[in-house]
């Protein structure tokens, strides 16, 4: 069994040993007697690997010994606790039937490569052999975009986390060569001690990988000011079962079809990444996050629309409509002293006399990340346009314990299951004047499919990655569980989402990728001629279909 730095628990996210600590967080406790009525709250769970039931491995010894002998000693195994955690990534769906203690379809093999030269080997013996590649980052695909679907001869994962170091930093062109296996920790860690930052930082950023980035298109929670990852990668090296493609670092250019953008996103469905070139920026000196309560979701939007499309930028700006602004307050109160209970309370009847009293308030978070004078003249600006707005400014405490907290707040899912709540989010985007729209329908499509379940619920939205002509939608549901069809349930709403989002026009993703998940709505989307140029792509590159089968195509 082989331990992993940056490896979750196999069973729900994060570390081992690391949970949410409910018996600390009374309002999530109230939350949940009050909101969807459980009555004794399960503060504690955990499940033993050694309790799941596991498919047998389909590849002979044989092959695994030819493995052994192309890539060395110690990067070859089919030991159960190594397949369970390669198994599935983080979905709702995942997380239901990695509890079940049933998996249907692991891995057979799970190997470490340590450069492009064993993945060359690897895809080589796979194409003869007829074995499905699976390629492995951090694990943290929430779309299915892991699951194994075998092939003939079985399916091999191949981690990448061996394949993990920062090559090199061009400090003159601001960029820097890493290899994909490399963790955002590690990463940005390297980087700031050389005093630069990539400043990408997806919520997953403790346990996912540069590579997986690059894969599924991801985004940070600062892309409003750094870019999506597609903006930072300037270059990179695929290894494919027809060879290695090259595309080295560059700046734009004219010379035909942007071969960069065909295979960011390519979830690796033609190849494996193995090397990225990403622009890095100066690390900033100073952090100030600030929050503004305005009166409703539209004229929040719409403030920040105004912010951007003057030259505005701030490194972060998050707005929660009402539904998720008041759930917010709700699962953050804690237990406090009565004298902070006494203020707490004057604070709220200060909002509500002002007129932004529960049900009548959208909060806004700014980001600055700067130094102190780049922040406070950022900090002006916004101001300046927001006078033009009515809204209330409520400072930086909030804004200092989301930066706490960021990190932390999936490990709330496992605390929420385990009193049997589902909870999920699915993500969209669209242009300014369509947004209120799309909010509106998305969040019917889930109320009703939840409605003639007859369960109670909840479902919300937040806008956190702006652009000048639009924004994501990013959406949250959660409700009492059926007992017994946990997953029919599941697949009723994020059907009923997804129908909604696509007749509207607007993709099924904006960054967490197809997988599985989304294959369905992502191709219907596509047009006859779109789905002809992916097959051939497909083909071009991996005409015997090995490589990560099932996943867009």
């Amino acid at each position: 069994m082989k331990q992993h730095g940056y490896r979750m628990k196999w069973w729900g996210w994060g570390r081992e040993g690391v949970s949410f600590d409910l018996a600390h967080r009374q309002g999530i406790v109230d939350y949940l007697h009050e909101k969807f009525a459980v009555k004794e709250v399960i503060y504690q769970r955990d499940f033993n690997w050694r309790d799941v039931v596991l498919n047998a491995s389909v590849i002979s010894f044989s092959v695994r010994e030819k493995l052994q002998n192309l890539l060395g000693e110690n990067t070859v195994f089919s030991d159960d606790y190594e397949r369970i955690i390669h198994a599935y990534g983080k979905s709702y769906r995942d997380a239901i039937r990695l509890r079940s203690l049933a998996i249907a379809q692991a891995p057979d093999v799970v190997v470490y490569p340590t450069n492009g030269e064993d993945l060359v080997k690897i895809l080589a013996l796979c194409e003869e052999l007829q074995i499905a590649v699976v390629p492995f980052g951090g694990g943290t695909s929430v779309v299915g975009g892991l699951e194994a679907l075998p092939l003939a001869g079985g399916v091999i994962c191949v981690d990448l986390a061996r394949m993990n170091r920062l090559v090199a930093i061009d400090e003159t062109a601001l960029y820097a060569r890493v290899e994909a296996g490399k963790f955002g920790p590690e990463l940005e860690e390297e980087l700031n001690l050389r005093g630069y930052t990539l400043g990408h930082f997806p919520q997953s950023f403790e346990f996912s990988t540069l590579g997986g980035w690059a894969a599924t298109r991801s985004a940070g929670q600062n892309s409003t000011h750094y870019g999506k990852i597609e903006d930072l990668v300037i270059g990179l090296t695929m290894v494919t079962p027809r060879g290695v493609v090259v595309l080295p670092a560059g700046t734009h250019q004219a010379c035909g079809p942007d071969m960069k953008n065909i295979l960011i996103g390519s979830e690796g469905v033609l190849g494996i990444i193995t090397e990225l070139c990403v622009k890095v920026s100066s690390l900033p000196p100073k952090k100030k996050y600030v929050s503004y309560f305005f009166p409703d979701f539209a004229s929040a939007f719409t403030a920040s629309r105004e912010l951007l499309q003057n030259g505005i930028v701030p490194a972060l700006i998050r707005i929660s409509d009402e539904e998720e602004t008041e759930s917010m307050i709700k699962l953050n109160r804690k237990p406090a002293r009565k004298l902070k209970r006494v203020l707490y309370a004057l604070g709220f009847s200060y909002f509500h006399l002002m007129g932004f009293g529960a049900g009548k308030r959208v909060l806004m978070m700014v980001g600055f990340e700067g130094s102190r004078k780049e922040n406070e003249r950022m900090h002006s600006l916004v101001h300046e346009v927001f006078r033009r707005y009515r809204n209330l400014y409520v400072g930086s405490s909030i804004g200092k314990s989301w930066l706490k907290d960021r990190f932390f707040l999936p490990y709330l899912r496992d605390d929420f299951l385990n009193n049997g709540i589902l909870i999920d989010t699915l993500e969209t985007a669209t242009t300014w004047e369509k947004i209120g729209d799309l909010h509106h329908r998305v969040i019917a499509a889930i109320s009703s499919a939840f409605s003639q379940q007859g369960v109670n619920f909840s479902v919300f939205a937040h806008i956190s990655h702006l652009y000048k002509e639009g924004a994501s939608l990013y959406f949250t549901f959660v409700a009492n569980q059926q007992k017994g069809r946990e997953l029919a349930q599941w697949h009723e709403v994020k059907k009923a989402a997804s129908e909604a989002i696509v007749a509207f026009g607007a993709p099924i993703s904006h960054h967490h990728g197809v997988g599985l998940d989304h294959r369905e709505y992502f191709l219907a989307a596509l047009g006859e001629r779109e789905k002809a140029l992916l097959a051939s792509l497909k083909n071009a590159y991996d005409p015997a279909g090995i490589m990560n089968p099932g996943k867009l195509l």
